[in-house]
């Protein structure tokens, strides 16, 4: 598994924003200590991938094919909910092109993905998560992604539904299942459902819900610091078996995979 060494980064940085997703701009300027001692103390995101590991290994098949190129658009810095689709890959010549709009240790190539500055049939999949609700034209991005693909490439997309809002800079969509797999209709679905949870769901919302009834800033962050510890510990209720249909109707974000269909 290699990384791409291409390293376009051409943009002015002070017109660029970082991106990354929760907690992407913390630290960054703290000296080394205080650095490890913000994330010690800082509390956990409300969110966790609950993808069964069996169904997540077959979308790292699809994905991560030998000798194959993936695009990885808005990588960030790595570090969100989706960051177990990047742990224990197949050990082969897989080379991964990372794009985002900021800067970041993560990213290759800085560029917009609404105008990908590759050439058609360029990659054999491409993998979009937690993006879409950042972007103004999401349709644009899916038609971007859908150019660059080689035929019957793959496209792997994480995107939430009930999550609050978490600009970054800025946040513009939420999908449901139908919503997002007709988004992605000019593909064949490979498969769809549940990447986070409605225990996530629940997490974010009384957490947003009780700190805001506090208008001080002091007792708002106090709050919230101390929810997020308190109930971190029922978002790992996703990881149990449910077959109920709450857990599609109230998921925190759903993925979507699926196949450049050669029919327009």
């Amino acid at each position: 598994m290699s990384r791409s060494q291409s390293t376009d980064k051409r943009q002015p940085a002070e017109n660029l924003q970082s991106a990354g997703g929760y907690g992407s701009q913390l630290g960054g300027s703290q000296s080394g200590f205080l650095e490890r001692l913000v994330w010690l103390i800082y509390p956990p995101m409300p969110t966790l991938n609950s993808i069964p590991v069996a169904t997540l290994t077959e979308i790292k098949k699809h994905i991560f094919t030998p000798g194959g190129h993936v695009l990885n658009v808005g990588a960030g810095d790595g570090e969100g909910c989706g960051k177990r689709l990047w742990e224990n890959l197949p050990v082969n010549d897989t080379q991964i092109t990372n794009v985002d709009i900021g800067t970041g240790d993560n990213v290759d190539i800085l560029a917009d993905a609404a105008a990908l500055p590759f050439k058609d049939g360029s990659f054999d999949a491409v993998v979009i998560q937690a993006v879409l609700e950042h972007v103004e034209n999401a349709p644009k991005v899916v038609s971007e992604i859908f150019r660059v693909l080689k035929a019957d490439g793959i496209v792997y997309s994480e995107t939430p539904f009930l999550q609050g809002v978490h600009a970054d800079p800025h946040d513009y969509n939420r999908f449901t299942l139908n919503g997002l797999e007709f988004l992605f209709a000019n593909f064949d679905k490979i498969d769809s459902g549940v990447s986070v949870g409605p225990w996530c769901s629940f997490v974010w919302l009384v957490r947003d819900g009780f700190s805001s009834c506090f208008n001080w800033q002091p007792l708002y962050y106090a709050s919230r610091f101390a929810l997020s510890w308190i109930l971190a510990p029922f978002r790992y209720l996703d990881y149990l078996p449910n077959f109920g249909v709450a857990r599609e109707r109230l998921a925190s974000e759903y993925y979507y995979l699926g196949r450049k269909s050669n029919v327009q």
